[in-house]
C-alpha cells in the first residue's frame, strides 16, 4: 500500500503516452471514507507503546479518534471553538492523553473522552507540542498567532517549606493521667439526662379557671335542642380569665363536643 503512495502519480496531468502512463505509476484508491460533518482543523496519526495507530481528527465541534480502517473508536463534542490539538502517551495503559486549545484561552486535557485538567493561557494557542528540556519531561510548548512561545507544566508550584523540628521533652504520666480523669468528669457532668419539658413558669401572664357546677340547673337553659324530649337538662359553668397584661377587647370562644352543647360559644369584653 505505502509502495503505491510513494510511485503513484497522476497521469493525466503530465500528459504523457499510454506507455509512459503504464510505467511511471498507478492510480490512488480510496481505501475508506467517513464524513464528520464538518471541517477537520486538524488530523494527526499516532501510535504509542507499539498499540494498533490511532487517526485523531480535530473538528470544529467534535473530537474524533478512528481506527485505521476509519472506524470511529470514540468522539468527544466540544462545547468551545477549538483551535489546536495534540495527542500524546498516556500514563494508563490503554488510553490516549490529548490536549487541546481554544480561543478562550484555555488548555484541556482529555484521557480519551474525560477532562482531567484545565489550565489558562496568557495567549489563543494556535500550536501545542509536548517536549522534553534537558532533564525536565512533558513541557507543554504552546505557539500563538502573534509568535509568543510559552514553555509550561501542569499543576502547582512546589513548596519548600519544611517544618521545624519539634523539641523532644519527657511525658510526665502522672499529670496525663489527672488532666484525662477531670475531663472525663466534665464530660459526663455534661452529659447527664435533663429533662425534656421546659419547667413551668412561676408567673403566668394569663390564667383561665372553669369553675363546673355539681348540680344541674333548677330551670333548664337548654335552648334550640335536637333532642326529642320534654326537657333537656343543663349546668351552669363559671370561667374566670386573669390577665397580667392589658388586653384590647378580649374574645373567649367556648368549644365543646358532641352531644355537648353551649348555649354561647362567644364572649366579647368590651373595655
Amino acid at each position: 500500500k505505502y509502495q503505491v503512495l510513494a510511485f503513484a502519480t497522476d497521469a493525466d496531468e503530465r500528459q504523457e503516452t499510454e506507455q509512459q502512463k503504464l510505467g511511471s505509476g498507478k492510480r490512488l484508491v480510496v481505501d475508506w471514507v467517513l464524513n464528520i460533518g464538518e471541517q477537520a482543523l486538524d488530523i494527526c496519526i499516532v501510535s504509542f507503546n507499539q498499540t494498533v495507530s490511532s487517526v485523531f481528527v480535530l473538528g470544529e465541534r467534535n473530537f474524533f479518534c478512528l481506527k485505521d480502517n476509519g472506524q470511529i473508536r470514540f468522539m468527544k463534542k466540544l462545547d468551545y471553538s477549538p483551535s489546536c490539538f495534540v495527542p500524546y502517551c498516556s500514563v494508563k495503559e490503554g488510553t490516549i492523553n490529548t490536549l487541546i486549545g481554544n480561543h478562550s484561552k484555555m488548555l484541556n486535557v482529555y484521557q480519551d473522552v474525560t477532562l482531567k485538567w484545565a489550565a489558562q493561557l496568557p495567549h489563543i494557542p494556535v500550536s501545542v507540542k509536548v517536549a522534553n528540556l534537558q532533564d525536565l519531561r512533558g513541557v507543554i510548548v504552546t505557539l500563538s498567532d502573534s509568535g509568543h512561545l510559552q514553555c509550561s507544566y501542569l499543576g502547582t508550584d512546589p513548596s519548600f517549606f519544611q517544618a521545624p523540628k519539634v523539641e523532644s521533652r519527657e511525658i510526665n504520666y502522672e499529670e496525663f493521667d489527672a488532666e484525662m480523669r477531670e475531663l472525663q468528669k466534665i464530660i459526663k457532668e455534661a452529659t447527664k439526662t435533663q429533662d425534656v419539658l421546659p419547667k413551668s413558669e412561676k408567673h403566668r401572664e394569663l390564667i383561665i379557671t372553669a369553675e363546673v357546677s355539681p348540680d344541674l340547673d333548677a330551670e333548664s337553659k337548654a335552648i334550640d335542642s335536637e333532642v326529642k324530649a320534654e326537657t333537656v337538662p343543663s349546668v351552669t359553668v363559671k370561667i374566670t380569665i386573669q390577665s397580667k397584661v392589658t388586653a384590647q377587647r378580649p374574645n373567649l370562644a367556648v368549644c365543646v363536643q358532641a352531644p355537648l352543647a353551649v348555649t354561647c360559644d362567644q364572649f366579647l369584653f368590651d373595655d
